[in-house]
């Protein structure tokens, strides 16, 4: 192998030569291509590399031999190179890409919430104080009248047939009270003292219940 090698003002000039570099008649007597000489390639001038000829040399003959460990054409850049002869047979190095760190991690949040949400295909749940969104999924079983709660279609039954299972049983402070309801709700509401219970309509002075104040006013009291 020869490397002949020498200066230039501001750079050293390498010419590597293939020593296994045939003649073209032995080339094709010897069925066998003939390896391309690799160019001039001038680099800049380092004191580090005064005692590097040898080393350099090597690194080229396994350049030619595996070509993948050539030195990119952006390595020759960052290195400070001056000029390169026949770029073109340098192998070129894709340019990088700047990733920003902070990109993805701004992007998980973008990505969940410009992402599909589950939520979103949920049916949204019935409010309790709209009847336009209650579901009447229970009737009573005598009249078949619909409602919204089971309790209240086993209340409809009591009273269309006439029962009354909730008895008061003296609960209420009077001796011996034989009252009985239909419903819970209205043992409850017998329990309640009148004050909590009754109210005073304001247009005709008559005591009614306060569950049934808005519907008197709005029949009864006109």
């Amino acid at each position: 192998m020869s490397s002949p090698l020498h200066q230039a003002p501001d750079c050293w000039v390498f010419h590597f030569q293939n020593p296994h570099d045939p003649e073209p008649t032995q080339d094709v007597l010897q069925n066998r291509e003939p390896t391309a000489i690799p160019p001039t390639v001038f680099l800049p001038h380092d004191e580090s590399l005064d005692d590097c000829q040898e080393c350099l040399a090597l690194y080229h003959d396994l350049v030619r031999t595996d070509p993948e460990m050539a030195i990119s054409w952006t390595d020759l850049l960052a290195s400070g190179a001056t000029a390169l002869a026949y770029p073109d047979s340098v192998e070129t190095a894709p340019p990088a890409i700047a990733t920003d760190s902070n990109s993805d991690h701004h992007s998980e949040p973008l990505v969940e919430e410009t992402s599909p949400s589950t939520n979103a295909a949920q049916p949204t749940p019935p409010s309790s104080g709209s009847h336009a969104h209650r579901r009447y999924n229970y009737h009573c079983a005598v009249c078949n009248h619909p409602y919204d709660r089971a309790q209240r279609a086993r209340d409809c039954a009591n009273r269309d047939r006439g029962l009354t299972p909730h008895a008061c049983g003296g609960l209420c402070g009077v001796l011996n009270c034989t009252k009985a309801y239909s419903s819970e709700a209205l043992l409850r509401e017998h329990f309640a003292p009148p004050e909590d219970r009754d109210v005073q309509c304001p247009q005709c002075l008559k005591t009614v219940r306060k569950k049934n104040i808005a519907r008197h006013q709005k029949e009864a009291c006109r």
